[in-house]
C-alpha cells in the first residue's frame, strides 16, 4: 500500500502537479475558464456594431426555426419547400432560442439574429474550455493545457466561423465532447462513456451531414483498441447503429417528402487534385504565413510519422511483459497513444471525406469554414504528441533536466508562433467591428438603396430577388429566389409560373453584382413574364411581374 501511495504521488509529480495538491489543478482550470470567457467576448465584440455575420445558410437556419415556431414545420428559405439541405439540430436549437425570446419579449431587447451571435460565442468559449480540460486531464501538465487553450482561442478558422450564424461552432463542440468520451471509454471501458460517444456522435450527425465522419472514426478506433475481438465487434455495432439512427430517420423523412436524402446536389466543379492542393494550402494558412507553406507541410508529415511511431511503440510495450510492467510503474495518465490517435484519426478521416466529397458533388470551395472542424482535433493530437516528448519518467534525473529544457524551448517556440495567428485575429476582429463581417453583415447592405425601397413595399406583396437573404436580414420581410435553371422541380421555372399565375403581381428586387449563376436573371425572366421596370437605383433595380407572357408575345408572333 505504501508503495502504491508513493507511486501515485510520483505520477502526480510526473504529470505536472508541482504543488502536489488539487488546489493547483483548480487554479489552472480557473485560468482556462478565463481564456474561454475571452473567446466569448472576442466574438461578441466583432459583431457589436453590425451583428453576427450571415449568409444564405444563416438565413435558411433562422427561417426554418421561425417557421417551426409558427407551426409550419421546418421550411426552406427562398422556395417555401421542405427543409432538407441540412440536418435539423441547429434550426431546432434556434427554435428554442426563438421561443425564449418570445417568452421574455418584455424583458429582452434582442432578436434571433443577435441571439444566434451569443449562442455561437458561447459555443466557441465552451470549445476552448473543453479543449483545455481534456489536455489537463490527459496530461496533468499546466504548460500543455494552457498553451493548448490559447492555441484554440487564437484559432483563425474557429474565430472565423464563430462570427457567422452557422452550425459549425455547435458541430465542433459536439465533436470535442465525442472525442473526450471516446478517450474515456477506450481507457476505462465505461458504459457511461460509450453512451456519451453515441449521444454526441448522433447529435453531430444531426447538425451536419459530414457528422458521419465521427461515426466512421468511432468504429475504426473501437475495432482497433486492445481487447477481445467479439467484444469489440459488438460494441462497434451498437455504437454505429444507435449513433446513425436519428440521422437515418431524418433522411428517410427527406426521401418521403421530396424523393432526395440530403437535397439536390450537382456534379463537382473541382477535380480531386485541385481539392487536395487547396485543402493543404488552406490548412497551412492557419499556422504559418503564406511564404512558409512548404515548412508547414514538412512539419505536418513529420508529426504524422511521429504519431504513427508513437502508437506502434505503445502497442509493442503492451505486448511485451517486461515493458508492460515498466510502463505500469511509470503510468502515463491513461493511454497516451490513443489520446494522440483519436483526434488525428478523426482529422484524417474528415479531411479525406471532405476532399473526396468535393470531387464528386458541387458545394462551396474548400475553405476555412468547411475545414474548421479539423482544427481542434489536429491541435489536440499535436499537443498530446508534444507532451509525450516533454514528460519526465520517475527516477530519471537526466530525463527531468531534459523535460525542463524541452518545456522551455517549447514555450519560446509557442510564443513566437503565437504572434502570427493572434495578429491575424486581432486585425480581423477590429475590421469586422468597424466594417461588418462581410457577406450580408456589412455597411454596403445596411445602406443599400434597394433595401431601403423594399422596406416601403406594402406587406402581403410577393417579393423575389437574387439576394432574398439580404432582404430578410435587413428588412425582416420574407422574400424568395427567382427560379433555378436546373435542379429539383420545387425550385424550377414551371413551379414559379404557377405561383405567379395563382397569386398575381410580384416585385423583383434585383441587386447589381455577383448574382448566383444558377437562377434566372431579369432579362431571362422577361422571356417568360410580363414585366415593367419600376425604378433604377444605385446598386440595383426594382421590377414588377404583372403576369405570364402571352403565347404570341412569348414566340414573337
Amino acid at each position: 500500500m505504501a508503495g502504491d501511495k508513493k507511486t501515485k504521488q510520483g505520477n502526480k509529480r510526473e504529470a505536472g502537479y508541482d504543488t502536489g495538491n488539487k488546489r493547483f489543478k483548480y487554479i489552472i482550470l480557473l485560468f482556462i475558464i478565463l481564456l474561454s470567457a475571452s473567446g466569448f467576448f472576442l466574438i461578441l465584440y466583432g459583431g457589436a456594431r453590425y451583428g453576427p455575420a450571415s449568409t444564405h445558410d444563416s438565413v435558411a437556419y433562422m427561417y426554418a426555426s421561425e417557421s417551426l415556431v409558427s407551426g409550419k414545420g421546418l421550411v426552406y428559405f427562398g422556395y417555401d419547400s421542405p427543409f432538407v439541405q441540412w440536418p435539423p439540430l441547429y434550426p431546432l436549437v434556434l427554435s428554442a432560442v426563438n421561443l425564449l425570446i418570445n417568452l421574455l419579449n418584455g424583458f429582452l431587447d434582442c432578436n434571433l439574429l443577435h441571439a444566434a451571435g451569443y449562442l455561437n460565442g458561447l459555443a466557441f468559449s465552451l470549445i476552448i474550455f473543453f479543449a483545455g480540460y481534456w489536455l489537463l486531464k490527459g496530461t496533468g501538465s499546466p504548460v500543455i493545457s494552457i498553451c493548448g487553450s490559447i492555441a484554440v482561442l487564437a484559432s483563425i478558422p474557429l474565430t472565423y466561423v464563430s462570427r457567422f450564424v452557422w452550425s459549425e461552432p455547435l458541430f465542433i463542440l459536439l465533436l470535442l465532447l465525442f472525442m473526450i468520451n471516446l478517450d474515456n471509454y477506450i481507457y476505462r471501458l465505461s458504459l457511461k462513456a460509450l453512451v456519451g460517444c453515441i449521444i454526441f456522435a448522433a447529435l453531430a450527425f444531426l447538425t451536419r451531414y459530414v457528422g458521419a465522419t465521427l461515426i466512421i472514426t468511432g468504429c475504426i478506433l473501437l475495432i482497433a483498441r486492445k481487447g477481445k475481438l467479439i467484444n469489440k465487434i459488438v460494441e462497434t455495432l451498437i455504437f454505429g447503429f444507435f449513433s446513425s439512427l436519428p440521422a437515418a430517420l431524418w433522411m428517410t423523412r427527406n426521401y418521403l417528402l421530396i424523393n432526395t436524402l440530403t437535397g439536390g446536389r450537382s456534379p463537382a466543379r473541382d477535380s480531386f487534385p485541385d481539392n487536395f492542393t487547396s485543402t493543404f494550402k488552406q490548412l497551412a494558412s492557419w499556422f504559418v504565413p503564406g511564404h512558409a507553406e512548404s515548412a508547414f507541410h514538412l512539419m505536418l508529415l513529420l508529426a504524422l510519422l511521429i504519431s504513427v511511431l508513437t502508437v506502434i511503440k505503445n502497442r509493442l510495450i503492451r505486448e511485451n511483459p517486461v515493458e508492460k510492467e515498466k510502463a505500469a510503474r511509470q503510468e502515463m495518465n491513461g493511454d497516451l497513444a490513443y489520446k494522440i490517435a483519436i483526434p488525428l484519426v478523426f482529422a484524417l478521416v474528415y479531411i479525406s471525406y471532405l476532399v473526396v466529397s468535393a470531387s464528386l458533388v458541387a458545394f462551396d470551395s474548400i475553405n476555412d469554414r468547411l475545414l474548421s472542424p479539423a482544427f481542434v482535433p489536429f491541435t489536440m493530437g499535436v499537443f498530446f504528441l508534444l507532451y509525450s516528448f516533454m514528460r519526465a519518467k520517475n527516477g530519471d534525473e537526466n530525463g527531468k533536466i531534459r523535460a525542463v529544457l524541452t518545456k522551455s524551448l517549447f514555450i519560446v517556440f509557442f510564443l513566437v508562433w503565437l504572434t502570427y495567428p493572434s495578429s491575424e485575429i486581432v486585425a480581423s476582429t477590429l475590421y469586422v467591428h468597424e466594417k461588418g463581417a462581410g457577406i450580408l453583415a456589412s455597411e454596403w447592405w445596411a445602406n443599400s438603396a434597394v433595401i431601403e425601397y423594399v422596406k416601403k413595399i406594402p406587406g402581403g406583396i410577393k417579393i423575389y430577388s437574387n439576394f432574398p437573404d439580404a432582404i430578410y436580414i435587413h428588412t425582416g420581410k420574407k422574400a424568395g429566389y427567382t427560379p433555378k435553371k436546373e435542379g429539383l422541380d420545387l425550385y424550377g421555372l414551371d413551379r414559379f409560373k404557377k405561383i405567379i399565375e395563382n397569386e398575381g403581381n410580384a416585385y423583383i428586387a434585383w441587386f447589381d453584382g455577383n448574382a448566383p449563376i444558377d437562377i434566372y436573371d431579369i432579362e431571362e425572366l422577361k422571356e417568360h413574364f410580363a414585366m415593367e421596370e419600376i425604378e433604377k437605383l444605385p446598386g440595383g433595380m426594382i421590377c414588377k411581374i404583372t403576369g405570364l407572357r402571352g403565347f404570341y408575345n412569348e414566340y414573337g408572333e
